[in-house]
């Protein structure tokens, strides 16, 4: 056929070619070998001595015996019966995002049978799967601004009066909840790197451990998705920088809520309005597509940290839509919940499963296609979204007792528990997945068993992995902030109960 190719960049190395040990390093090894003696011994002394150790002295608060029933004790309270439909929901979803960092594993590898990546545009089942995965996250923005809005208003309206302290604490109480296990993962990344062994480890694990060393504090500040986002440390810390950058704006926005509550509805829509403007006009002005296609071409070259992918799926401002719905959904059902503002219908189940998976489903299908460049841009401000009230149907529905066998699976004790470990999995998750890109050796044979039997490995070993970074880092530390922080107490106000009784 007349080809001929050229060999434009080759380097040569060996599997014993590591990443050298700084006193940083070696220290934080040190400091987190010592931490995990700690714990044992802390776990020893309160099982030994329980009366000198009660559950709130300091030396309890390290013990894995009570963190871990901690972990599997089911909240009891009448508040999380009625929405720990969210629990498994949380669960679900991140067995769904572990498929899609599986499934991008294979795209941004390389395979021996390209043809399979091909022929999948051709499938509207898996073209509509992979298109799926592009708004799972949306769910996690959807949650944390719900329960984040549900919890504020349900304090400040018992409280009777509005208080700058609230909001500090609010934030703070959030900032150190989420910090130490990520502080932990960035701090052993040399350690992590240096279990990366192959020919194109230069392009996953190298560079994350170099952007690790150099912008690690721009992690620590949830910041990262703007802040040379095209360097960031584990890209897939973007949803936390997306999601802190959100909640302490929705704070912001209820203080606003509440000394206008008149006017609450138009401040949100007004949040939602400018969320949906800001990413119509990005993907305008630069004539981008309305969603982050997963094609061989966005994943291989890396894009995840281009500008493209950071304007249509990691910036702050086009994930705020739903955030806001979030907030709204929050004040609506602490409304009609708890002070009969308003009446909660129930509706029937028919309804409440066309909104709750019709809207996803129409999302999917719309996003499948390709627009001219007006509509595309009104796409990628309107989509997430719609996804997100989809998911917000689901929800309020399933509080109100619709839903039969979809609510019971939600509501499963097991998914529960395990809904616990969502935010360690999703920490972890990325450096089991793409271990196996980083240290492939020969190009992947992939196809719809391998596939699955990729993803079962993946979950298994993600959730286990993030097991024991919630029982060792994120409750003690948990706990730890508990006693030194100030938190928010859901005071009563029994004016506000006698009106409401």
């Amino acid at each position: 056929m007349g080809l001929t190719a050229n060999i434009t960049y080759l380097k040569c190395g060996n599997s014993n070619q590591k990443h050298p040990l700084s006193f940083i390093d070696k220290l934080s090894l040190v400091i987190v070998v010592n931490y995990i003696l700690f714990l044992i011994i802390s776990t020893l002394i309160c099982y030994v001595y329980p009366k000198t150790f009660p559950a709130n002295s300091f030396v309890a608060q390290f013990s894995l015996i009570k963190n871990f029933e901690k972990f599997i004790r089911v909240n009891r309270d009448a508040e999380f019966q009625k929405l720990k439909c969210i629990q498994g929901i949380r669960f679900y979803n991140m067995l769904l995002i572990i498929f899609f960092h599986t499934y991008t594993s294979y795209v941004g590898g390389y395979l021996e049978n390209t043809e399979y990546l091909e022929n999948l545009p051709k499938n509207i089942v898996k073209l509509g799967l992979r298109n799926f995965m592009l708004f799972l996250v949306q769910t996690f923005f959807l949650f944390s601004s719900f329960l984040m809005s549900y919890h504020f208003y349900q304090t400040v309206h018992n409280r009777n009066k509005f208080d700058v302290k609230v909001v500090l604490l609010t934030f703070l109480n959030r900032y150190f909840r989420i910090l130490p296990p990520l502080a932990v993962l960035i701090s052993m990344v040399t350690w992590i790197a240096n279990f990366c062994d192959g020919p194109v480890k230069e392009i996953y694990s190298d560079v994350e451990y170099y952007n690790c060393k150099n912008n690690w504090w721009v992690s620590l500040l949830f910041i990262n998705n703007h802040y040379k986002p095209g360097e960031m440390c584990y890209f897939t810390t973007w949803y936390l920088a997306a999601d802190t950058q959100l909640y302490a704006l929705s704070l912001v926005v209820l203080s606003i809520i509440w000394k206008y509550k008149k006017r609450a509805n138009y401040i949100l829509t007004f949040f939602v309005f400018i969320g949906i403007f800001a990413s119509f006009i990005t993907s305008y002005v630069y004539n981008l597509d309305f969603i982050y296609r997963l094609t061989p071409e966005n994943v291989k070259t890396n894009n995840f940290r281009s500008f493209f992918f950071n304007a249509v799926y990691s910036s702050t401002y086009t994930n705020m839509a739903t955030y806001m719905i979030g907030v709204w959904l929050g004040i609506v059902y602490y409304k009609s919940e708890k002070i009969g503002e308003y009446r909660k219908r129930r509706i029937s189940f028919a309804f409440w499963l066309v909104l709750f998976a019709g809207l996803p489903i129409a999302v999917v299908i719309v996003s499948s296609f390709y627009y001219s460049r007006f509509a595309g841009a009104l796409l990628s401000g309107i989509l997430k979204p719609l996804y997100a009230m989809g998911i917000a149907v689901g929800i309020y529905g399933m509080s109100s007792g619709v839903g039969g066998y979809i609510k019971a699976v939600c509501e499963w004790k097991p998914v529960l528990i395990l809904g616990n470990l969502t935010y360690c999995t999703y920490l972890v998750q990325i450096i089991v997945v793409f271990h196996r890109t980083a240290t492939m050796r020969r190009p992947f044979y992939v196809s719809d068993f391998v596939l699955i039997k990729s993803f079962a490995r993946d979950a298994i070993l993600s959730f286990t992995c993030g097991f024991f970074m919630h029982i060792f880092f994120e409750i003690p530390a948990a706990n730890v902030k508990n006693l030194l922080l100030p938190r928010i107490r859901h005071q009563k106000n029994e004016n506000n109960d006698k009106r409401t009784e």
